[in-house]
């Protein structure tokens, strides 16, 4: 079962933020970022359950070219994959897992 995916508002504004940092310096790597991240979203839509839990019940995908983490959870009930954040390693996590 393939599940689908919804990105949390601050992961969303997160996203777009990233995406307009590396558009402002370089548009190719703006296209890479835009292309991995929507990898990593079909890859765990189809194996939600292979990448580590970390804390709880979040689950982490790191990015392999770009220094980001997407952090998610599962909603069982409705099959679908909740985005909580696409986060920048070098941020000071504190709001690193959000509901």
């Amino acid at each position: 079962m393939s599940f689908v995916y919804k990105l949390h508002p601050e992961a969303q504004k997160e996203y777009e933020d990233s995406v307009i940092w590396y558009a402002d310096r370089n548009l190719s790597a703006a296209v890479g970022f835009v292309d991995a991240v929507e990898r990593a979203l079909k890859l765990i839509c189809d194996y939600p359950l292979l990448w580590r839990n970390e804390y709880k019940h979040f689950y982490e995908y790191n990015l392999k070219k770009y220094p980001f983490t997407v952090i998610y959870f599962i909603e069982d009930s409705n099959g679908t994959i909740v985005v909580s954040a696409i986060y920048h390693q070098k941020r000071i996590p504190t709001n690193k897992y959000r509901k």
